[in-house]
This record gives structure tokens, C-alpha cells and sequence, in this order.
């Protein structure tokens, strides 16, 4: 799966939760990108990893994501 596919199925599971969920796309967060960001009583953050993608900046990714979200996902393909 590509990243368009995964995020595209990954917003409309959130969008389906019943959860009133703002979400947003490719937001800067301190030397980092995060691909979805959702906001409900939370912040919740989702790294896409598509199968075409490599783990190289993951480690930073994690350590930045840890530092702003409440929550963390990391979304992968296959």
C-alpha cells in the first residue's frame, strides 16, 4: 500500500469512530512531520510507513512524536 491508500483508509476509520476528531496533515512539530495528527480530549499522532517507505528517521520520529502527542501510532503498509 502506498501512503495515499493508508492515509486515506486511516481517516475514514477515525472519522467513523463517533469520536468528535479533528484531524490534521503533514503538521511541523519540533524537527519532525507528523503525517495525521487528531485532536479529540487528546492529541494523538500517526506516522504512515508505505510499503515503498525505509526506517531510517524512525528513531527521531519516535522521540519527537513522544515529545508532543499524548498518543502515538505508527501506520504501516503490508
Amino acid at each position: 500500500m502506498n501512503d495515499k491508500q493508508i492515509r486515506s483508509i486511516l481517516i475514514n476509520y477515525l472519522k467513523a469512530s463517533g469520536e468528535y476528531t479533528r484531524i490534521y496533515q503533514e503538521k511541523s512539530i519540533g524537527g519532525a512531520v507528523c503525517d495525521l495528527m487528531a485532536v479529540t480530549d487528546h492529541l494523538t499522532g500517526y506516522e504512515i510507513k508505505s510499503d515503498l517507505d525505509n526506517y531510517s528517521r524512525l528513531n527521531v520520529q519516535v522521540r519527537k512524536y513522544t515529545e508532543f502527542f499524548d498518543r502515538n501510532y505508527i501506520v504501516v503498509g503490508k
